[in-house]
């Protein structure tokens, strides 16, 4: 029986590296097969994951080394479930028991790299490293929520922090703002930003769009670095995926990129 939680807990598991087998995670609403958007489409091609939209579901999976791991998203209930089978048999396999298997087997993916490495020594498996499964996961969840339809929530100045709290689930966070709409020109980085989309830790005067250090970072697909007294660039983890986001501000509003969108779904926006 699936557990539902909160949408933004998927950022919290993505931190742990693993959507468990048969938990639930509340998305947004529903995108249907010809409204996502072309990028995403081509990305999702060109990183082998097929899509599905069937009646009640939308399904992201992929295969990798002999396992076909896949993300369901429910439209009725609004949740996430992911699993992993092996493609030979059929069979259903335990996630968590999966990632122990394939750190003690050395079976690894490189996230400096972003390349899978050949089976090697457990002692020699350095941090960087994790399973292939909870690269896969990450990957299938990040492009599931790009996939949705998000709105930014707008609200007080002096109600952002109770509302970032709210949502991501987090007390105290590290608050990041960046000035303007939350539009998705605005949460695009420019053909200049190549060091990424700058935030501030002080509160502008003016509008502003504010999420967190920690909920950016939990996505695993962006990163928040503090690089100054008062600065903070967003960034993609794997920095040869800065020229695409950059590209895609052109046209970010009628077609923003994945992580544009993922950017809107852990902000909330100052109503002035």
């Amino acid at each position: 029986m699936k557990k539902t939680v909160s949408f933004i807990l998927i950022f919290t598991i993505l931190l742990l590296g693993l959507l468990p087998q048969n938990q639930s995670v509340s998305a947004s609403k529903n995108l249907s097969k010809e409204e996502i958007d072309i990028e995403l489409q081509l990305y999702l091609e060109a990183e082998g994951i097929d899509y599905k939209h069937t009646t009640g579901e939308q399904i992201f999976s992929k295969t990798e080394d002999g396992i076909k791991y896949e993300v369901t998203y429910y439209i009725a209930d609004g949740t996430f479930e992911s699993k992993a089978y092996d493609v030979t048999t059929g069979k259903e396999l335990d996630i968590e028991e999966l990632e122990r298997k394939q750190t003690i087997e050395g079976k690894m993916f490189d996230k400096n790299t972003g390349s899978i490495k050949a089976p090697i020594g457990p002692q020699a498996v350095p941090i960087i490293l994790v399973p292939i499964a909870t690269w896969v996961l990450e990957h299938l969840i990040a492009m599931a929520i790009a996939a949705t339809l998000v709105s930014v929530i707008m609200v007080a100045k002096d109600e952002v922090k109770a509302e970032l709290e709210k949502r991501l689930k987090k007390k105290n966070p590290t608050i990041i703002y960046r000035g303007g709409s939350s539009t998705g020109t605005n949460l695009t980085p420019r053909e200049k930003d190549t060091g990424g989309l700058s935030y501030y830790r002080k509160m502008p005067t003016g509008k502003f769009t504010a999420t967190t250090k920690e909920a950016v970072d939990k996505t695993k697909v962006l990163k928040a670095v503090i690089d100054g007294t008062n600065h903070v660039s967003v960034k993609p983890t794997n920095s040869a995926d800065m020229k695409g986001w950059i590209a895609s501000r052109s046209n970010a509003n009628s077609k923003p990129h994945k992580f544009t969108k993922i950017l809107q779904a852990i902000s909330v926006a100052s109503k002035n």
